[in-house]
């Protein structure tokens, strides 16, 4: 029997031919079928003889066919054929509890498919626990049967979860996971063999996966997160630490590794690809943490992720051809080049996230920073606005089965751990990264160690996100190295130092206008024309803020100026509009498609023909929900670009209004007040909600300007008291 057992099991671990992808699995599958024929003759025989021992014994046997039958109908696409199987297997291993849990669930998994799951309700559920005993027998030990009725509960959970029958599937893979963590303390007894308690500890790490999904898919990110970080813990406790112990090699190259030969090379690469999918995995939980604001678990999860590519999985791939023998070298240099490539992606790919996490740390800082500014100046209290990142939990210590603790390390007698260093994952210990909470950064010294340390990531990412092959990718990192400049400006009190920081954003982006395509990558386009229309804009009010100081009333009068003064003002107005031009006319109708409008176009009218470029006539069913705001901002800020323009006889058209300017505001001011309802009623969003300040401005402006405007042209009055 075990000997067939076991040729069934190597056949289901062939990896067959795209084209006959279960070939091997039917021929288990037939094997086993046969050997179920077999059992049930036997039983039967001795059922007419009474012979109970060898009734159980038969039981025990095909139970665990059923297993593999189950499962190898589930890898084969076959739910139906896998849930009568299992179901039969469960009935064994644990009596009534298909019947108790379909009882449990039958009010509850056959509601409408439209109504929303309630995720407080889910994880309430608590499992049967009185019914998740094994049967006694004495052909198996508690062990081995434990593992086959593990696999059942989770192969169940989530062949129901695949039928949307949410309540059910979390029954078993609640009762899944509660059994192990009551059998696991037995694996000390007398006569448990190792080999059954690695299988166990394997399938329980299966299910930590499985319930990571699961709650996942009901929204519940906490639980979610939690047993991604478990499972993670578990593969590298107990497939990658150990084997990379005996096959490893240290960074510095001071750890001799064991020989490579034909019999443990491909288990040396499958586990390199594992370790390579667990840097991932780690990679993608970091992700949560991040849309959590949680940024100290964030850091901690990419820095392990970090700390196993750099000491483990690079190290081993760097010396691994001096390690294989001769005849092996050029069978296995595809192989392992594939997987020098795939470790230097994501490499990069961490670079990349831990330039995201110090964009938004920086951001919040800044507004912070801000908003700390503006409280003293009104003389009351700072009082954030919203909870920060510091209430965030770090994953607790788990019990001793579950594996998963964090801990500070602590100094030892040789020195040889540094009392900073903590394990976000058991047995990868890394340092701690400073500055992680808004609060922390409180000067721009402390903005700027941000700033450089993301400003490194960004250089070294770029590496290998080319421009030629990686256009999103390329394009990404330098938007977010321009915002790093603009939130680190806020810090900065030097004027010239503040431009400088803006003028770099401008320098940064501006070419990719030149460079891209623009059908091809429309929100690139987008993304970056706004951008650099909110730059310039910046640029224009720190210069005029300047002017602004230097009056006692804090009004800046316009004759004080000096031309140059005056020129490079407009030099920044103009870049504004040409950008603001370009992003509007994403949206335009068909008609207006051709190439003069674009940025390119724009920045070859004189400044007075700008104040009309603008897309106001757009071709609505372009502009998604999302979109309508920035739409609509676009024209907004133009507006207030056209009202600090500083005009020359240059700048004006000939014999055109002094309030030339002005009056193009109130034609915009006027369109955004007619078009900014409709745009949002188109997706019942309340322009109150999306535009609310804004057309409140827009609506009072439209009743002031006038006025403005004739004491413009006949009084002589300037704009920039506006």
């Amino acid at each position: 029997f075990q000997t067939a057992i076991s040729s069934a099991d190597k056949l289901c671990d062939v990896i067959d031919d795209e084209t006959t992808p279960f070939a091997s699995k039917y021929k288990a599958r037939t094997l086993l079928d046969q050997i179920n024929s077999k059992l049930e003759a036997t039983r039967t025989i001795a059922m007419l003889e009474k012979k109970k021992n060898l009734i159980e014994a038969m039981d025990c046997r095909m139970a665990s066919v059923r297993v593999r039958l189950g499962i190898i109908s589930w890898e084969c696409e076959e739910p139906h054929n896998a849930q009568t199987d299992l179901e039969l297997a469960c009935e064994f291993y644990f009596p009534t509890l298909i019947q108790t849990i379909n009882t449990l669930t039958s009010d509850k998994d056959n509601a409408s498919d439209n109504e929303p799951v309630d995720a407080n309700a889910i994880i309430e559920l608590k499992p049967p626990e009185n019914l998740l005993q094994l049967p006694k027998s004495e052909s198996y030990t508690l062990l081995e049967l434990a593992a086959d009725g593990m696999k059942v509960l989770n192969i169940l959970g989530i062949l129901w979860a695949g039928r949307s029958q949410i309540h059910k599937s979390f029954y078993f893979l609640l009762s899944a996971n509660k059994f192990f963590l009551s059998t696991i303390v037995r694996k000390n007894e007398p006569g448990a063999k190792k080999s059954a308690v690695d299988d166990l500890e394997n399938i329980y790490t299966h299910n930590c996966f499985y319930l990571a999904q699961a709650y996942g898919n009901i929204g519940h990110s906490k639980l979610s997160s939690k047993y991604c970080h478990l499972t993670l813990q578990r593969q590298f406790q107990f497939n990658l630490q150990p084997f990379f112990k005996e096959y490893g090699t240290s960074s510095n190259g001071t750890k001799p590794a064991s020989e490579l030969n034909s019999k443990n090379v491909l288990e040396f690469v499958n586990k390199l690809k594992l370790a390579l999918d667990w840097v991932k995995n780690c990679g993608g939980m970091s992700v949560f943490y991040m849309a959590m604001k949680h940024y100290k678990n964030c850091a901690l999860a990419l820095s392990s992720a970090e700390n196993m590519l750099r000491q483990i999985v690079m190290p081993c791939l760097k010396n691994v051809d001096s390690r294989l023998p001769t005849s092996l070298r050029e069978s296995s240099a595809t192989m392992l080049n594939n997987l020098k490539s795939t470790s230097e992606e994501m490499e990069a790919d961490l670079h990349r996230r831990f330039v995201s996490l110090d964009v938004l740390i920086l951001k919040a800082a800044s507004s912070a920073h801000k908003e700390k500014i503006l409280a003293a100046e009104m003389g009351i209290p700072y009082v954030p606005t919203e909870e920060t990142e510091d209430n965030e939990e770090l994953p607790s210590k788990q019990s001793v089965a579950d594996s998963s603790v964090f801990k500070f390390g602590t100094s030892s007698s040789s020195g040889s751990k540094e009392s900073s260093e903590v394990e976000f994952f058991t047995g990868i210990p890394v340092t701690p990264i400073t500055f992680l909470s808004a609060n922390d950064i409180d000067s721009f010294e402390k903005a700027r160690t941000v700033f450089l340390r993301a400003a490194t990531r960004i250089e070294v990412a770029k590496k290998h996100y080319v421009i030629d092959g990686f256009v999103t990718d390329h394009s990404t990192l330098l938007q977010e190295h321009s915002q790093l400049y603009h939130y680190l400006s806020l810090f900065e009190t030097e004027t010239k130092r503040k431009l400088a920081m803006e003028s770099r954003r401008i320098e940064m982006l501006s070419p990719l206008l030149h460079q891209l395509n623009k059908a091809s990558y429309e929100v690139l386009h987008k993304q970056i024309s706004y951008e650099l229309g909110e730059s310039a804009l910046a640029m224009l009010e720190i210069k005029l803020d300047k002017f602004r100081s230097r009056e006692s009333s804090g009004e800046i009068d316009f004759k004080k100026l000096k031309v140059a003064e005056k020129t490079k003002c407009n030099e920044y107005s103009k870049t504004a509009l040409v950008m603001f031009a370009h992003f509007t006319y994403m949206y335009c109708q068909a008609k207006d498609r051709i190439s003069t409008k674009t940025s390119q176009h724009f920045e070859t009218l004189p400044l007075y023909q700008l104040s009309d470029c603008c897309c106001m006539d757009p071709d609505e069913g372009l502009i998604s929900e999302d979109e309508i705001r920035p739409f609509l901002n676009a024209h907004f800020l133009s507006c207030r670009v056209l009202s600090k323009i500083i005009p020359s006889k240059n700048d004006l058209p000939p014999d055109g209004p002094k309030a030339h300017y002005i009056m193009a505001c109130l034609r915009r001011y006027t369109w955004l007040v007619e078009i900014a309802p409709r745009l949002c009623k188109r997706y019942n969003v309340e322009v109150s909600t999306l535009f609310g300040d804004e057309i409140k401005i827009c609506q009072d402006l439209v009743k002031l300007l006038p006025a403005k405007i004739d004491r413009m042209n006949y009084l002589g009055e300037g704009g920039l008291s506006l």
